[in-house]
This record gives structure tokens, sequence and C-alpha cells, in this order.
């Protein structure tokens, strides 16, 4: 497996879904301060309704209504004032005029006439004037309660869509930090198997070169074997007879001792077993037959 190449993928996964998952984040954080921030500007229904009274119940329309039942009404209140006193004014006009109480009967039966027929128009004109306001102002409060209503559950509605949106912005923030934290994971796994990978190749090439010190100390040692045993069949040994001759008494001498090659083997032999043992007691056969003590 080419990990060099697999490590650089999962780590690039990795960054690319630790972007997203930041991104998100970024949002939902964004989000969570636009939802309180309309939450804190948030308005009871009584603002919003007195904000709808100030806008659709003082219009010109319905001030100049108003003016014209207010006017209408006062002067239906002055006329009515001016009939209720009209005793009391006949009296005082044609008092000591020295007119007949029929006459000031027929007198003041004139005036209420007059005043009777001023009623009855300014009555009507109260009575238009006042339906004519109180209809503005029906309409005008049926407008304010819609509207009053409908701002308030428009802002109820506009605080959960930023409330929904919101909630959906932290929910791809966890998934994708789930993401992130598998890719990791994963990244962590193959760089895990990657170190194990090599630990075993250290371990094997170990190994390998355990056995080629061994193999190269087994030919070592044959070596010094064969080079043993070739010093020795290079040695010369003399031909020794089985039966002696008899030595002839015309030529006999005294017997002197006699060296030879015989004698110079058994010298060289008794030398180097000499050494050899010395060699064995200090360092062990091993060292002995690798150092090659004749040789």
């Amino acid at each position: 497996m080419d990990y060099a190449t697999a490590i650089s993928n999962a780590t690039n996964t990795k960054n690319a879904s630790y972007d997203t998952y930041n991104q998100y984040q970024q949002q939902a954080n964004q989000a969570g301060t636009d939802y309180d921030t309309a939450f804190n500007n948030r308005q009871n229904y009584g603002d919003i309704y007195d904000a709808a009274s100030d806008k659709y119940l003082n219009t010109d329309e319905i001030n100049a209504d108003k003016t014209a039942y207010t006017n209408a009404r006062n002067a239906v209140d002055q006329v009515n004032t001016t009939i209720n006193k009209l005793p009391q004014s006949i009296a005082q006009q044609y008092g000591g005029t020295g007119l007949t109480e029929a006459q000031r009967e027929r007198a003041m039966s004139d005036q209420y006439s007059n005043l009777s027929n001023t009623a009855n128009y300014l009555g009507t004109n109260y009575t238009n004037a006042s339906t004519d306001y109180n209809t503005a102002m029906q309409n005008a409060l049926n407008q304010v309660n819609t509207v009053a209503a409908g701002n308030y559950q428009g802002q109820q509605d506009s605080l959960s869509a930023l409330q929904s949106a919101w909630a959906t912005l932290l929910g791809q923030s966890n998934s994708s930090y789930n993401n992130y934290q598998n890719d990791l994971s994963s990244l962590y796994g193959i760089q895990q198997n990657s170190a194990a990978d090599q630990l075993a190749r250290d371990q094997l090439a170990e190994q390998k070169w355990e056995k080629e010190q061994d193999i190269a100390q087994a030919a070592a040692d044959r070596q010094s074997n064969y080079n043993l045993q070739s010093y020795l069949a290079s040695l010369q040994y003399p031909a020794l007879s089985s039966t002696p001759t008899a030595p002839d008494s015309s030529s006999v001498t005294a017997p002197t001792q006699q060296t030879g090659a015989w004698d110079d083997f058994l010298n060289t032999i008794g030398s180097g077993l000499d050494s050899w043992g010395t060699t064995f007691k200090n360092n062990g056969l091993a060292t002995l037959i690798g150092k090659g003590t004749f040789w």
C-alpha cells in the first residue's frame, strides 16, 4: 500500500471536512446572534396595537369626520338649550311691553316653531355626522385590529423562522463536525498502519541482518576448519619401517641421538597444543578456531 499517498489524501479530506464544519459553525453563530437580536427587540401586543392605532385612527379623514360630528353635536346642544330657555327668553323680550298672555304665547309658539325646524335640521346633520364618524372609526378599528394582529403574528413568524434557521445550521454544524472526526480518525488509522508496517519491515530487516551475520560466522568457522585441515595435511610425515634391519657388525658404531622430520613434527605438535590449550583456557573454542592457532 502506498501509505504516503493514502496519508496525503486522508489529510486533504480531513482539512476539507474541517473547513465545512467551520463554515457551518460560523453561520450558526450568526444565526444565533440574529435570533437573539430579534427576540430582544420584539414588541408586545399592546405596543403593536398602539402603533397601529396611531396610524389608522389619526388620519385626516377620521379627524374631519370627528370635527364635523363634534360641531353638529354642539349645534344640537346649543339649539336644545335655546328651546329649553325659550319661555324665559320670551318673558325677558316682551316683559313690560303690554302684550297680552295670548300674544306672548303666540310669539313663543312662532319662535319655538322656528327653533324646532332648526333643531330638526341640526339633528339630521348630527345624525349623519355621527354615522359617518362612527363608521370611519369602526373601519379604522377593524383595520387596527387586523394590522396589529398581523404585525404581532408576523413578528412571531419571523422569530420562529430565525430560530428554525439557527437550529438547522446547528444540526449541519454538528453533522459536519462528526464527519470531520471520522475523517480525522481515518487519517490516524492510516498513520498507525503505516507506522506498524514500517516497524514490521524494520524488524524483518533486522532479522535478515542477524541471519546474514549467522551465515557469515558459519562460513568463517568452516573456513577456519578448512585452513586447519589444510595445514595438517600439508605436513610431511616420515616413513617408519615395521621390521628394523640389523646393523652390519663391521660398521657398528656407538649409538647417537637421531633427529629428523618426525622429531620436528612432534616438537611442532607439542608447541601447538600448549599454545592451543592456553588460548582455549583464556578465550574459548570459537575464538581459538577463529584466530587459527596453528597458522
